[in-house]
């Protein structure tokens, strides 16, 4: 029997658990060609089947933003893991993984529940653990280790309940002083403005503090000041994409302070009037702040460098070849932000710690473990193994969402806002929710998307076009999928959206270019 394990509830290790090396599917897998000769060997069609992770809900990572807003539940962005497992014929261990050491073939873990450290033995084991929340100083996770309101992205399961219970403290607090006035407006100029401040470069902390802007909304007329100020976003600035970001930022009153950095934070001195944080700017000055949100993107998590005998990458994560298997171990994969390519695709930076990455990688591991499987069956050592390469896409669908049921998008070098953009959004992920979950919770508002015929005309005008119903997007998308197999189309419609972007923002003719 050959025993797979998996460490880690990642987006990949969801999919491969409930698609594709569910109880019944990796027998199709096998009858599809691998370990030919072997199908009627019991051997063979025995897996001994395991997930390690810290938690039993995995929460997917693109509707974080949406349930930070209150557009969603958190229930509804959370994957139930042990259920999941149990459909797909896994065993599932909550318990927090210690060490590896693939020379021996072992992962250790403690089973906090049980208070027991346990040794598990694998055949193949997959890392997919995500990544640990990198920090521009240590003075912010002392702050959180202090009680400060400092929260971090990472892990994701965190962000939402500690903003909840923040916003809510502060909406009942500023009631009380209400109730203490004569008149909600005589209240109303009384209450303080409350800071919020996003650290970070990138679409994550874009998409916070278009989020945090939202669900601050939803707490009027407790909080009238809410100031949300966002530092460090990196993004070129002759863009269509970037115009639109910033247009939607000022509109709704977000603070970009750019061309500065948060060196540090400073913790409110004892016996002081003002108990309020304060983030250090790289020029010197101090940001008042009620709460610091940390979307400071992706760091290694530290105890694969000290608890691992794998190959790291100079950052810390685990060094795969396209085969998404271990350089040192090739009994060992490692796949979505826990691991790094080095320089195979040409710079060590591709590709980016984003989720849709790792999706794609779960298919070409699952027929890959499917593979090795086979291969150890057979008596062969791993090595011997016909594996499949995973090649990243470079063109990718980017979408950021402003909280409020709009959202921006941006592919083939052009950029796309409005109603249309959230519902492919909320299509997109509701979609894999439900192929994950199976649960008629996650049903995505339309699947029909019917093969668009009209001319580049049209098309960018259905790409430009801000509002639309519920189901509308459908069109779009079908504008999409055709540019990405008809080169020339592709290339009229672009001209026509970059002609319609330089009159809306001002963006020259060919510098709409994609972040």
């Amino acid at each position: 029997m050959v025993r797979v394990v998996l460490v880690g509830g990642g987006h990949a290790h969801m999919m491969i658990i409930r698609r594709e090396l569910s109880r019944v599917s990796r027998y199709r897998l096998w009858k599809r060609g691998y370990g030919r000769g072997w199908e009627n060997d019991a051997k063979l069609r025995e897996l001994e089947l395991l997930l390690i992770t810290n938690r039993p809900e995995s929460v997917y990572s693109g509707m974080t933003p949406g349930v930070v807003a209150g557009r969603y539940e958190y229930e509804e962005a959370a994957v139930d893991v042990r259920s999941v497992c149990a459909r797909a014929g896994w065993t599932v261990l909550i318990a927090s993984v210690q060490a590896i050491s693939s020379s021996e073939r072992i992962v250790r873990v403690y089973d906090k529940q049980k208070d027991v450290h346990l040794e598990i033995p694998y055949d193949i084991l997959s890392i997919n653990i995500g990544s640990e929340a990198k920090l521009p100083h240590a003075s912010f996770l002392l702050g959180a280790q202090a009680g400060a309101a400092v929260v971090m992205t990472r892990p994701i399961a965190e962000l939402e309940p500690f903003v909840r219970r923040f916003f809510e403290a502060q909406a009942q607090a500023q009631a009380q002083v209400q109730v203490q006035t004569e008149s909600l407006a005589a209240s109303a100029s009384e209450n303080q403005t409350i800071n919020v401040c996003v650290v970070g470069g990138g679409m994550a902390a874009l998409e916070l503090a278009f989020a945090l802007r939202q669900r601050a909304c939803q707490y009027a007329p407790q909080m009238h000041n809410v100031l949300v100020q966002l530092i460090d976003a990196k993004m070129p600035e002759k863009s269509a994409l970037y115009t639109m970001i910033e247009h939607e930022l000022a509109a709704r009153g977000i603070e970009h302070r750019r061309n500065v950095r948060a060196e540090r934070l400073q913790l409110p001195h004892a016996g002081t009037p003002d108990q309020q944080l304060s983030v250090i700017l790289s020029d010197g000055s101090a940001l008042p702040a009620h709460l610091v949100v940390l979307g400071t993107g992706a760091a290694a998590a530290a105890w694969l460098k000290t608890n691992t005998d794998l190959a790291l990458d100079a950052q810390g994560y685990v060094l795969v070849n396209q085969k998404l298997q271990s350089v040192s171990a090739p009994a060992v994969f490692a796949v979505g932000d826990c691991c790094g390519f080095g320089q195979l695709f040409g710079d060590d930076s591709f590709p980016p710690k984003a989720g849709v990455f790792s999706v794609r990688e779960a298919h070409v591991l699952a027929e890959n473990i499917a593979s090795l499987a086979a291969c150890l069956a057979a008596g062969n050592a791993p090595l011997a193994a016909d594996l499949k390469e995973y090649t990243p896409q470079r063109e990718f669908l980017q979408l950021v969402s402003l909280g409020d049921g709009h959202a921006i998008g941006s592919k083939f070098g052009l950029a796309f806002s409005g109603a249309w953009v959230w519902w492919l959004k909320h299509h997109l992920d509701t979609s894999w929710m439900q192929q994950v979950t199976g649960s008629n919770k996650h049903a995505a508002p339309s699947r029909n998307v019917t093969p668009f015929g009209g001319s580049p005309a049209e098309a960018a005008a259905y790409l430009m076009s801000r509002h639309s119903s519920r189901d509308s997007f459908s069109v779009q998308l079908g504008v999409l999928q055709r540019m990405e197999t008809d080169d020339a189309f592709c290339n009229e419609v672009r001209v026509v959206c970059r002609r319609s972007t330089k009159e809306l923002y001002g963006i020259e003719e060919g510098s709409a270019s994609s972040a």
